[in-house]
């Protein structure tokens, strides 16, 4: 490093190191409680520091900070570390319930003292920091080491502190999307959708570039909705690769497939081109409709016509809707397969059936969890020989295995419960509807919340099934 412009400073209190709020791996901290949960989306990698702290002490590599008010300082690199310490010094700063477990044996059985300060690097020259911090990340060692930065990574943390980067229209819509509740992987292949993420892509897309940042311009659920679809579609193992985009051809069908995927119109043509009206999405709805012939409006005598024909039908027949997009959670007049014997359940199912999830996707977020905890309770009363959990989202895992093993789901209901409460990306999955209660980072939207319904009805049915 330049050392003329680093300070070296010691034994600084840990509760005076702040963790970075844009530091990659935490993207959009909103405040430092949130910043631990973020870092704890990878939680064996920090379990295994913190046992390699608590083993062998903290790592020799300095920690470079930024100094800011009050004798603090902002971590620039070395926040895994520093999220270690805290949580070694206070478990109770670990939000889930498990691994805070985890955390306090680790520290029970530490053979060093659990250093409460420690000594870092400072520097207000920003440039200097940046310059230091990216050459640095090499050498995993499971998750004792630093952890390698992915492509994606790095593009946050420069986007994050001000700087230009190759890929930093794709950066700065996942970032957007992260802000929006959608989850990114540290290991997003983003070199592989960059070239497709073109200004006219991204408008095709609904979002526009202004003020040299990316921004929707259709409704915010239907942004978020196409961002989570590229985000999965482009995610390790999701499907896609830079070939299926390659060419324009590639790239518009693409597009129609996404746009219609969501709700959005379909007119729209090969790579960013449009033919929309002036009353499309991206101008928010707000300009001139299409031109009716006299004769041919909507629902007029002329169009029915042309539909019995049985060709003028079909070519005005657009794609067929996704099963998500839907006004309810639920059929609102059908019966959702099943009848509460708990009357604030049913009082919830009542409800759920009212709401629309476009309208009032908060209120339907909070009912849909609840909804699964009375399920999940009333399962537990009512079946002897389920295994007991601590958190709610291995509960259902538990009870989705005893349903299994009596014949209440099949191999591939219970495949997908697991998938939404045991692995890594159920922990999120099932946890967000609480984070739209309690996070003012979260926003739940319509289909997020009706594709979860049709992931676990199957489940809450079985609950409630005798």
């Amino acid at each position: 490093m330049t050392r003329a412009k680093f300070n070296f400073v010691k034994d600084v209190p840990v509760q005076n190191l702040l963790l970075d709020m844009h530091n990659p791996r935490i993207r959009s901290g909103a405040d430092q409680a949130d910043c631990i949960a973020r870092i704890l989306r990878k939680p064996k990698l920090l379990l295994a520091l913190a046992s390699d702290i608590a083993s062998e002490g903290l790592s020799t590599a300095p920690i470079l900070v930024e100094p800011t008010e009050r004798r603090r300082y902002r971590v620039w690199d070395g926040n895994r570390r520093v999220t270690a310490l805290k949580l070694l010094n206070d478990p109770t700063l670990c939000h889930i319930t498990a691994l805070r477990h985890q955390i306090e044996g680790i520290r029970n059985r530490a053979v060093i003292d659990i250093p409460s300060s420690v000594d870092v690097y400072a520097s207000t020259d920003t440039d200097a920091l940046l310059a230091e911090v990216l050459k640095r990340h090499a050498g995993q060692r499971d998750g004792a080491g630093q952890v390698n930065w992915s492509a994606f990574l790095r593009t946050i943390f420069l986007i994050g502190h001000g700087h230009s980067a190759a890929d930093k229209r794709a950066g700065q819509l996942f970032l957007w999307a992260e802000e929006h509740g959608v989850e990114v992987d540290d290991d997003f292949p983003i070199t592989s959708i960059t070239r497709f993420l073109s200004k006219a892509n991204l408008k095709a897309l609904g979002f526009d570039v202004t003020d040299d940042n990316v921004s929707p311009l259709v409704d915010l659920d239907k942004a978020i909705a196409v961002a989570q679809h590229l985000a999965a579609d482009f995610a390790p193992g999701g499907g896609k690769s830079v070939d299926d985009v390659f060419e324009n051809s590639q790239q518009a069908a693409y597009i129609a497939h996404v746009r219609a995927a969501v709700g959005l119109a379909t007119n729209h043509g090969g790579n960013g081109s449009t033919n929309s009206p002036d009353g499309d999405e991206e101008n928010g709805g707000r300009g001139r409709k299409a031109k009716e012939s006299p004769g041919k409006t909507n629902g007029g005598k002329d169009s029915k016509e042309r539909g019995a024909t049985g060709k003028g039908k079909e070519e005005g027949k657009g794609p067929a809707k996704p099963s998500w997009d839907r006004k309810y959670l639920f059929s609102k007049t059908g019966a959702p397969g099943f009848n509460p014997s708990v009357t604030k359940a049913a009082n919830i199912v009542a409800e759920l059936r009212r709401l629309e999830p476009a309208k009032t996707p908060i209120a339907v977020a909070a009912l849909f969890r609840m909804l699964l905890e009375f399920s999940t309770n009333h399962y537990m009363r009512t079946h002897r020989g389920v295994k007991r959990e601590n958190k709610t989202h291995l509960q259902i895992a538990a009870v989705a295995e005893h349903m299994a093993e009596k014949g209440m789901l099949n191999a591939a209901e219970l495949k997908v419960v697991l998938r939404r409460t045991r692995e890594n990306e159920g922990l999120m999955n099932y946890e967000t509807l609480g984070a739209y209660m309690h996070s003012d980072k979260a926003h739940p939207h319509a289909q997020g919340l009706n594709t979860l319904w049709d992931e676990v009805d199957a489940y809450v049915k079985a609950c409630w099934a005798g």
